[in-house]
């Protein structure tokens, strides 16, 4: 299991089986899905950890939304991405399905993406045992 880059974050859970998201809309009026984001607020680093990982809903429309906004500048020079699911599979294997969503979804920038995923990690785990939450908090720290 890789270790995430040490250092100060905030954790952010999104997914169907999310407890906390301490995730703004960006949602505006006018001007697309960022309109009334100030890009002049320094972001925090933060590890966003999304909870159900291996679904369809993250394939579809979270991890491409993730990519969305590291090509929008919206993420943190810290930011870090935790994959967690019952699903059985590496950290490369989770990358490799994030690469495949991100490419479906939109025409990629290479360099981008590349350090994206070199920011990204996954962890297997139960969702009825508090055991592998304590794992996954061991890892997040």
């Amino acid at each position: 299991m890789q270790a995430l880059p040490a250092g100060p974050r905030r954790v952010v859970a999104v997914g169907e089986r999310a407890v906390d998201c301490a995730c703004k809309p960006l949602l505006g009026a006018e001007g697309g899905a960022f309109a009334g984001y100030h890009r002049s607020m320094p972001a925090s680093p933060c590890i966003l950890v999304i909870f159900g990982a291996s679904g369809d809903l993250a394939r579809v429309k979270l991890l491409p939304a993730i990519y969305a906004l590291a090509r929008e500048k919206l993420l943190p020079d810290g930011f870090a991405l935790v994959g967690y699911s019952r699903t059985e599979m590496t950290d490369d294997e989770f990358r490799r399905r994030f690469r495949e969503a991100v490419e479906e979804a939109h025409d990629v920038e290479k360099g981008l993406l590349e350090d994206l995923l070199g920011r990204t990690y996954y962890h297997v785990g139960q969702y009825d045992k508090a055991g592998e939450f304590e794992a996954l908090g061991k890892r997040l720290k």
